[in-house]
């Protein structure tokens, strides 16, 4: 229900448009208010129905029936009652309540912005009200003012749990932070990756937000099968600036130094437009160190990556995607053992998915998804100089599902089933992450990740991932 339906159901909309007599017509309006109030709703638009075919015309008619009409979902008709009432003049605070509820139905934020904060400046301004003004803020990106709104309807007697999940989101997206993660990888073939992180973030205004942070990463593996042990320590620096056109696009630009033996200089772009039913993102990653295969760091292996992703909302529940990824292998010559140049070739992959939201609280989704890869090698013997997975062809898909256990945790996880044709590989994934909010400011997760029968690059085997995280918001 959008915020204009529910302060219309609580207080009624407003009926001075000046004296008119009592009609049949308004105690036809009168019956559709209490019919839609006793939850009668299919009754109700049947009257509704029934006096627009017969050609009446009243403003407080169109008006409940606009904010009817919204509630059920139905834009245009709520639109078509409300471009009446301004062609009548009819201008009151309902009449402000119905145009933000049909911007933020469709998702105009900046339109809704404006009329939200005409209501919020009312001195009998209600909870409801102040909690969708902030709601509208936190899409605009406004995350300062939305958070202060939060912080003071949460204080009040009537707070909803809704409003502290909102403030949470708010905190994570807007709020200035720093965090530190730990991550272990317990790979086959006695591969152990250990990785640590630091970073800081900061929005400067509406539009720009910065980063910076650095990481420690050590990759370890013993002898195998005759390859030489490896044992190599990664330093990297990150800075990060992202422009925004508040939620419908941002732009997004990093440079990564990174350290070995060497100095590794990556940079990344990242383009993203979100509108209500379809969401864009274009990526590209220039010089990246491979890591993984974890020989692509002993020979200084670099990757430039090129990403399409789109994904088309067909309904709220019901959603379909495809992501195009190019890849472009390349090394220095001097550690190509095979023939001695740097083009290792290049790879192509396709995934196209399905997602189906089942249950909203709990949240409970399912997909599918296709993938298919593969490496068109410069020359023959290629994959000898670094195991990229050569071929995929896969069929998976499994169950997603985020549960809040209390006041202050948060579970998540997750289970996949898949099958490589190309890598004859069945695999089965499993997910799992719980995420400890200490107080409103401060939050701790955990997380645990099983991968068997799918090792990919690592050789035959499962993968183990543990991580912990922890944030502190400002």
């Amino acid at each position: 229900m959008t915020q204009a339906a529910q302060d219309w159901n609580t207080n009624g909309p407003s009926s001075s448009y000046g004296a008119e007599a009592v009609t049949d017509l308004d105690k036809r309006t009168e019956e559709v208010e209490l019919l839609w109030k006793l939850d009668r709703k299919a009754e109700a638009l049947s009257v509704i129905e029934e006096l627009s075919s017969a050609g009446a015309q009243n403003a407080r008619l169109d008006e409940v029936a606009a904010f009817i009409y919204l509630e059920k979902g139905n834009v245009s008709k709520a639109k078509e009652r409300l471009s009446r009432l301004e062609k009548a003049g009819v201008s009151t605070e309902s009449i402000d309540l119905l145009r933000g509820g049909i911007y933020t139905a469709e998702e105009k934020w900046s339109e809704a912005k404006p009329v939200y904060q005409k209501l919020y400046s009312k001195p009998n301004r209600s909870d409801e009200l102040a909690a969708t003004y902030a709601y509208v803020l936190a899409q605009t990106n406004d995350w300062k003012e939305s958070r202060d709104i939060y912080r003071t309807l949460l204080k009040g007697k009537n707070a909803r749990k809704d409003w502290r999940q909102d403030y949470r989101y708010v905190i994570q997206e807007g709020a200035p932070k720093i965090e530190s993660i730990f991550q272990y990888l317990h790979r086959p073939a006695g591969q152990r990756d250990y990785r640590f992180g630091q970073k800081g973030s900061y929005w400067v205004n509406p539009w720009l937000w910065l980063s910076a942070g650095m990481g420690e990463e050590v990759y370890r593996r013993g002898d195998f099968a005759g390859a030489d042990a490896i044992k190599r320590l990664l330093m990297s620096h990150t800075l990060e600036a992202k422009l925004c056109y508040g939620r419908l696009a941002s732009l997004a630009m990093g440079w990564r130094t990174s350290y070995d033996k060497t100095d590794f200089q990556e940079l990344f772009w990242r383009a993203k437009a979100d509108t209500k039913r379809l969401r864009s993102e274009i990526k590209f990653d220039w010089n990246q160190l491979a890591r993984d295969p974890i020989e692509g760091i002993a020979r200084e292996g670099r990757i430039h990556r090129l990403e399409f992703a789109n994904e088309l909302r067909l309904h709220e529940r019901f959603q379909v995607g495809d992501t195009f990824r190019l890849e472009w292998y390349r090394l220095p010559g001097r550690n190509n053992f095979v023939d001695g140049t740097g083009d290792l070739g290049w790879d192509h992959m396709n995934d196209v998915y399905a997602n189906c939201v089942l249950l909203r609280k709990p949240y409970l989704s399912m997909n599918y998804h296709y993938r298919q890869s593969y490496w068109k090698q410069k020359f023959e013997g290629a994959d000898t100089v670094l195991g990229f997975l050569p071929a995929e062809m896969a069929h998976y898909g499994g169950f997603y599902t985020e549960y809040p256990v209390g006041k202050w945790m948060e579970f998540a996880g997750s289970v996949t089933r898949g099958n490589d044709h190309k890598r004859n590989a069945n695999y089965l994934y499993w997910y799992f992450e719980t995420r400890v909010w200490i107080r409103d400011g401060m939050r701790v997760s955990f997380g645990y990740e099983y991968d068997k029968g799918d090792s990919g690059t690592a050789g035959p085997g499962d993968t183990q991932i543990m991580t912990t995280k922890g944030e502190i918001f400002f």
